[in-house]
């Protein structure tokens, strides 16, 4: 211990500190703080504007700054003690500069993996944004798409135009039946009212839709009567403060009138919009549309009217809706302010047949909930690590080590199930998969894919496919591919292909394939072969064309009944035949339009038979008409079931036969007069028989006397075939 003293007195540096340089050491450290901190918020300010990546790096810079402070404390300090290792502070001696330099690595490390999460967990919730927005404006575009198709089927009707005009001809009669045929197709299509107008917009009839059209909805009328197109109007709010979108649909030919159908937005659309399928508290839709320099938040939530409304933005708003409105449709997330003017993220995208744009959005906490919250496991993992590398360099460089080892391991590992799933999955499927480059070049073909295509998938990867894919097809599949590069996100085609020398169509779903950094570098498809479901399609509709034309124009009564015998269709001629429309009739039994006593019979046959399921044939039963007639009809019914084989009822149809009763009936008389005179004639025959035989007998006799009394016969007889005259020496 002496020795220790007496070696520490005869230093220069053991003498105490002046106070003087220990304030220079600390006005030096203040001013070196007091410039960075007002420095690098402005830098930070400059190059991130986005709040939450500015929080991200803020932390960073924060942990920088105690890296470069503490480097420079250490040298302020040597300096002040003029850098001995005598004064019991050591140099920084070589097999220690690691630990600083790894500390700093580690530092970096942790803003890498930071930064690496959060850009992550942005591209992430951008997918999801993205295809929740695909998703919602496919299934809107396709429900449009079906409203469309169901105003241009009542535009090119011209069976309900030819009711139409007889009807405004005066006929009661079409009136009654094209009114129940409108009713029939809106509730079939899940319409929630219609209406029919005519030329002067005047409502003929309505059906769910008790309205007077407001000024929005009766300039779109005007138009359509004007140029005789298809319209979708809304949605908006009437006077009521009720939602509508109509569907006008022009009627074909000459005549003049509309058909307005209400399709209820809170039916179908905006019930789907609400629904999102994700795990996410704050994930919303928003449906707009441009008015003017406003938009339009057609589906917005009004707790207070208990539904939606609309909802007016201005376009410099800074909502978040405006600014996407403002920005177009993009790939990367937008922020902006939701409707409570909290922070929210969100992707537009345009739904097809409209000029509506769909958002979809996500506050941003949520947005970033998880990145952040992975900051901070990793900030603390941060803080560890550099805890170890303060207790042992060595064991430090072997836990990074491992770690490394570990995490390039887990990833092969990770990257190798990967690409074995993605392998099993595609040659598992049936449908064809394949992916091209920007230049045609096949990346990806499934064996489905090579056998469609008829050729070896070896023999195609790789290669654009002049010399093995026909002509027609490698030409339409270059034109898909061109608009797909172009900029469309995803779309559906339909191509004709040869295949094992028969047509096949497939249904040929596209879109961009992204690399890992979100670029394109190609087109993926996968095709399905729909052939047999378009030629069930076709049959289906020529088998409905052609019952709809043999009802329409046959003139006997088509129906079907329920299993409990109810009337669930039939067509027109039933008018001709009873005096009754086809809606007074649905819903009512066969026995409500007989005879009491007759309807006990014929109710006493079919029970029988439905019992036991079995058709039947030519049941003639007497009807009653509306005007209390009686009608003879026969009646043909076959047993219908479903797929599963349930029982549904009967379908069949009746004829009048009531002419044919009469004539049989007549007939019947004819026989039995004529049968009677018969009769009288037979008996009278028999009579003048028996009178004639007597009196051949009396005339046989005097013959005979005259003979024997030598005189001549009267009565010639020879007509007879067994009478001569009598010889001499004969009687008679």
């Amino acid at each position: 211990m002496s020795a220790f003293t007496s070696s520490s007195a005869a230093s220069p540096a053991s003498a105490p500190v002046p106070p003087i340089r220990i304030l220079s050491v600390v006005l030096i450290y203040a001013t070196g703080a007091s410039l960075w901190i007002l420095l690098s918020d402005r830098l930070v300010q400059w190059l991130f504007p986005d709040p939450a990546r500015m929080l991200l790096a803020s932390t960073l810079k924060g942990w920088f700054f105690v890296a470069v402070t503490s480097l420079l404390l250490y040298w302020l300090i040597r300096r002040l003690h003029g850098g001995g290792e005598q004064d019991g502070i050591r140099r920084l001696s070589w097999p220690q500069l690691p630990l600083w330099l790894i500390a700093l690595a580690v530092l970096v490390l942790v803003g890498v993996a930071g930064s690496y999460s959060f850009g992550r967990q942005h591209d992430k919730q951008t997918a999801v944004l993205r295809a929740m927005a695909e998703l919602k404006a496919g299934q809107v575009g396709d429900w449009l798409r079906e409203r469309q198709a169901d105003a241009e089927f009542i535009q090119s009707s011209s069976f309900v135009a030819e009711l139409y005009r007889q009807w405004q001809a005066g006929d009661a009669g079409s009136g009654e039946r094209l009114r129940a045929r409108l009713e029939q197709f809106r509730q079939n299509r899940g319409f929630s009212g219609s209406m029919l107008v005519d030329a002067n917009q005047k409502v003929l009839w309505h059906d769910g839709l008790n309205l007077e059209p407001g000024l929005r909805l009766r300039a779109a009328l005007a138009e359509s009567l004007r140029d005789g197109r298809t319209r979708r109007v809304g949605p908006y709010l009437d006077q009521q403060g009720a939602m509508h979108l109509d569907v006008l649909a022009p009627l074909a030919g000459n005549v003049r009138g509309v058909m307005v159908m209400h399709a209820d937005p809170e039916h179908w659309l905006f019930p789907t919009l609400r629904i999102w399928p994700l795990p996410n508290v704050s994930g919303g839709i928003d449906l707009l549309s441009r008015e003017g320099d406003s938009l339009l938040v057609l589906n917005a939530v009004q707790p207070d009217a208990g539904g939606h409304g609309v909802v007016r933005i201005p376009l410099d708003s800074p909502r978040l809706a405006a600014k996407l409105w403002r920005n177009g449709q993009g790939e990367d997330a937008v922020s902006g302010l939701g409707a409570n003017n909290q922070p929210v993220l969100g992707l537009a995208q345009k739904v097809p047949q409209s000029d509506w744009v769909l958002v979809a959005r996500m506050d941003r906490d949520e947005f970033y909930g998880e990145a952040i919250h992975d900051i901070r496991w990793i900030s603390l993992a941060g803080l560890l690590a550099l805890f170890i590398l303060g207790v042992s360099v060595v064991l430090l460089r072997q836990q990074d080590q491992l770690e490394a080892g570990e995490q390039l391991r887990g990833a092969q590992v990770e990257q190798l199930q990967t690409l074995q799933l993605l392998n099993a999955l595609a040659g598992a499927s049936e449908d064809a998969i394949f992916a091209r480059d920007k230049q045609g070049a096949y990346l990806l073909l499934n064996q489905a894919a090579a056998r469609l295509f008829g050729v070896e998938a070896a023999a195609l990867l790789g290669q654009q496919g002049e010399a093995l894919l026909p002509a027609p097809l490698l030409q339409r599949l270059r034109q898909i591919d061109q608009a797909v590069l172009a900029g469309e996100a995803r779309r559906h085609d339909e191509l004709l292909l040869q295949h094992a020398g028969q047509d096949c169509v497939l249904d040929l779903t596209s879109g961009p394939l992204l690399d890992g950094d979100g670029r394109v570098v190609g087109v993926y498809g996968l095709a399905r072969d729909i052939t047999a479901r378009k030629e069930h399609e076709a049959a289906l509709q020529r088998s409905e064309r052609r019952f709809r034309d043999i009802a329409q124009v046959s003139a006997d009564w088509i129906w079907e009944i329920d299993p409990e015998g109810r009337y669930t269709y039939a067509s027109g001629s039933v008018f001709e035949l009873l005096g009754y429309t086809e809606a007074e009739i649905l819903g009512k039994t066969p026995f409500d339009f007989m005879p009491p006593d007759e309807a006990r019979r014929v109710k006493g046959l079919l029970d029988d038979l439905q019992a036991r399921r079995l058709p039947f044939r030519d049941l003639d039963n007497l009807n009653l008409r509306k005007d209390g007639s009686l009608r003879y009809i026969q009646t043909n019914g076959t047993p219908i079931f479903a797929a599963d084989g349930r029982f549904l009822g009967y379908r069949g149809l009746d004829r009048d036969v009531s002419d044919r009763k009469e004539t049989e009936l007549a007939l019947r008389q004819q026989t039995e007069s004529l049968a009677q005179r018969n009769a009288e004639l037979e008996r009278f025959n028999r009579a003048m028989v028996d009178r004639e035989l007597n009196m051949i007998e009396l005339k046989r006799e005097i013959n005979r006397l005259s003979q024997q009394a030598g005189a001549p016969l009267p009565y010639p007889l020879a007509y007879l075939s067994d009478e001569r005259p009598l010889q001499s020496g004969e009687t008679a």
